[in-house]
């Protein structure tokens, strides 16, 4: 593909019926060329049981790269987790990227060359590799703070800028329904947009545990959201008990549904996404084969390379709109966001269950200088006044 493709152009329908368009829109799935078909783990042989050997496996060979934190409790709902010194803290090309979009507001660089980021989820390491489907690979998180830490990867490059389709919730609710999920044991959560949060531009699903593995809660304010409880969240959002046995395509709707209620509707896809395509057959000579690329220089674009193709990503958060995707079986909601950090402390979908990541005791002390609930209320929108 080359050149930015035809925009869809929208029609006057009824609210009912832009809101079928916007489900048939998100339930189709890509094609997909992908080069593996197997099954997702026999749930009755135990997922924890599966996780538990490959977190074991992945650590004596070095492929797993838990971060060494220390927790501490700032009151009975909120968490905070200290990077140890060892911890690696240089960001990712996407999330320095990304800052630097929200310094430059003003564009005071136009002409900066892009710098070209690797997608790490073009091939899924073996060690971390839990089980694959046709069109997913389920993965150990590689970096992670939390254990029973998973990613939903489609294994076909998609953007992290896209919403989730159908087949999304689907292929979790294949690895899940049997494995606690309608007690609530498990947490969903997706970033999407440069402000979410997000690490990476390749399209990822992340799934937590609830509690740790001692059975401690890992998220004491979702306990809140079971009763119905989201008083606590004062920026704008959306969200949904829930019975906790709905089935993912019921999710997915209700999803989309409060995608429409917060005015960020579902007709964008995957081809707005990508402006630009090429072919690098010699990988180490991309700084000399620009073709096509300096088509691209402000900081609204990224350079990724996956494989052999080297794409140009729109990096507008003004015409991709960001948010985070929070769920259980018992409970959604949806946070649209307005900034990726404050002052430069980010945070993902996780901040919203009031847990907290930071590199080093100044930051800590930052942190705390802002406020926890100033920091939240700075990187969303205020609730709408009726």
């Amino acid at each position: 593909m080359n050149g930015k493709s035809n925009k869809r152009h929208c029609v006057n329908h009824s609210r009912s019926d832009e809101l079928e368009i916007h489900l048939k829109l998100m339930s189709t799935t890509q094609p997909l060329s992908l080069q593996t078909s197997s099954t997702m783990p026999n749930v009755q042989l135990g997922l924890l049981q599966k996780i538990k050997v490959l977190i074991e496996n992945a650590s004596k060979r070095g492929s797993l790269k838990s971060i060494e934190t220390t927790k501490h409790y700032l009151d009975k709902k909120t968490t905070l987790f200290i990077a140890s010194e060892k911890a690696n803290k240089k960001p990712s090309v996407l999330e320095a990227k990304i800052q630097q979009q929200e310094e430059e507001v003003d564009n005071k660089n136009p002409t900066a060359r892009p710098e070209i980021a690797i997608d790490p989820f073009n091939k899924i390491e073996d060690d971390l590799c839990l089980t694959e489907t046709e069109h997913y690979a389920v993965a150990h998180n590689k970096f992670c703070v939390y254990t029973n830490h998973l990613l939903l990867i489609t294994k076909h490059f998609q953007a992290q800028m896209e919403h989730l389709h159908e087949s999304d919730f689907k292929e979790t609710g294949n690895l899940l329904l049997q494995d606690g999920w309608e007690s609530g044991e498990w947490l969903i959560f997706y970033n999407r947009g440069v402000f979410s949060g997000c690490s990476q531009p390749h399209k990822h699903i992340q799934i937590l545990r609830m509690v740790d593995d001692d059975g401690t809660e890992r998220f004491p304010v979702s306990k809140d959201l079971e009763t119905g409880d989201n008083s606590f969240m004062n920026y704008r959002h959306s969200y949904r008990a829930l019975r906790g046995d709905e089935s993912m395509a019921e999710l997915h709707r209700l999803y989309v549904e409060m995608l429409y209620e917060l005015g960020m509707q579902a007709e964008k896809r995957f081809d707005d996404v990508i402006l630009h395509e090429k072919f690098v057959e010699d990988t180490t000579k991309l700084e000399e084969e620009n073709d096509g690329y300096d088509l691209y220089k402000d900081v609204n674009h990224l350079q990724l390379l996956v494989g052999n193709r080297l794409l140009t990503l729109d990096m507008s958060a003004e015409r991709i709109p960001s948010y985070n995707l929070l769920f259980t079986s018992k409970w959604m909601v949806i946070i649209p966001r307005r900034y990726e950090n404050c002052q430069g402390i980010s945070g993902n979908s996780l901040i919203f269950l009031r847990s907290f990541f930071v590199k080093d005791e100044s930051t800590k002390q930052q942190l705390l200088g802002i406020g926890i609930n100033e920091m939240l209320q700075h990187l969303t929108f205020p609730i709408e006044q009726n």
